[in-house]
């Protein structure tokens, strides 16, 4: 998970381990889910993107993304289990030409073989194009317009559009956040750097060198690193708060990300 360290009062006492609440969209603007769909299609257009993911997922299964794969690992690496569940499937893996079908479809080739959901979307799209049928709206739920939920009173949309974040207030303290997703609060606060590594150490069993690092960075980007192996290939996965002193581009990474500050 990404680390950040904020200042915050040092009277600040927000739960820990729950998203600050100024980023929590008030109760009365959320919107009720679709009766009719689950993801704002139609039945017919979701069994079209399951489809349409599979084929995606080719151009990661050829004999030479087999070999790239093993090579990485270590290890022999089976296809895609959702491809192995596929009844009747063909003997052996696709053949490389299969990136000139998955890359026309979706606009652009795979990187090292792999597509992204954008890809997918414009898949899906060309699909229907092919067929002479609107993307826009072909297989678009028509009880919520594609939005998967429904207004509860007139206007709520609108509301919840100019709804804003609002961010924790700025103090003296020294916190460490858990900004993975929605940000949350994941230490008390403490009113020197050194305090809030020392807790680190002692609560959250980091080594001193990484916590001190850590804090001194500002935080981490992240959950993982993959390492290079010097001889070539994959080295060891680093934690990238916990292992944050092994790291050596951590700071300059995290610097260019946010605009040269911590």
């Amino acid at each position: 998970m990404s680390r950040e360290v904020r200042r915050v009062p040092l009277d600040f006492d927000a739960p820990l381990g729950q998203v600050w609440s100024g980023y929590v969209m008030p109760e009365h603007l959320c919107e009720r889910r679709c009766p009719a769909c689950e993801h704002g299609v139609a039945p017919s257009r979701a069994w079209l993107e399951s489809i349409v993911h599979l084929l995606m997922l080719l151009p990661d299964e050829t004999g030479a993304a087999a070999v790239r794969r093993t090579r990485e690992v270590g290890r022999s690496v089976p296809m895609h289990p959702y491809l192995r569940a596929v009844k009747r499937r063909p003997v052996g893996r696709p053949g490389e030409d299969i990136e000139a079908l998955t890359g026309g479809l979706a606009g652009r080739p795979p990187r090292e073989g792999r597509h992204d959901d954008v890809d997918r979307g414009h898949a899906v799209a060309a699909i229907l194009g092919a067929g002479g049928l609107d993307p826009e709206t072909w297989g678009i739920c028509e009880t919520c317009g594609g939005e998967a939920t429904l207004e509860v009173w007139p206007g709520q949309r609108e509301a919840a559009e100019k709804w804003e974040a609002t961010e924790p207030p700025a103090g003296d303290g020294w916190q460490l956040w858990n900004t993975a997703g929605d940000p949350a609060p994941c230490t008390p606060v403490f009113a020197t750097e050194a305090e809030l590594v020392a807790h680190l150490v002692a609560a959250d069993g980091y080594r001193p060198e990484a916590a001190a690092r850590l804090v001194a960075d500002g935080g981490s980007i992240g959950s993982f690193w993959q390492m290079a192996h010097p001889g070539g290939g994959r080295g060891p996965m680093y934690d990238a708060a916990r292992n944050a002193d092994l790291i050596p581009f951590m700071i300059p990474a995290r610097n260019a990300l946010a605009g040269g500050g911590v």
